[in-house]
């Protein structure tokens, strides 16, 4: 996952400490997506990168926001309330929030 970040606000590159911790690993359709979240003190939003790990074909990347400070702070502080973030297997509602079948 050594693809560079930029800020879907502003477009300046993120450096890795700008990703917000915990992520989150999730099964969809035979496929891995791995989320994580990252923070531009520049312009005081936050940008989704998903990576997701084909079961048939090459791993795609995607960004998505930019997502206001209020909705990142949510969106990480409900991952951190699972105890299994990392197991893409993980039947919880924050798993099943994020999109695990």
């Amino acid at each position: 996952m050594a693809d560079a970040v930029h800020c879907k606000g502003c477009q300046r590159h993120l450096p890795e400490d700008a990703r917000r911790r915990p992520g989150i690993s999730i099964s969809a359709q035979g496929d891995e997506r791995s989320l994580s979240w990252w923070w531009c003190e520049g312009c005081g939003v936050y940008t989704r990168k998903e990576f997701v790990d084909r079961f048939h074909g090459d791993p795609d990347v995607y960004f998505y926001g930019p997502f206001p400070k209020d909705v990142g702070d949510a969106d990480l502080a409900r991952v951190a309330t699972c105890a299994n973030a990392g197991d893409k297997w993980c039947e919880c509602a924050v798993h099943k929030h994020f999109g695990s079948d």
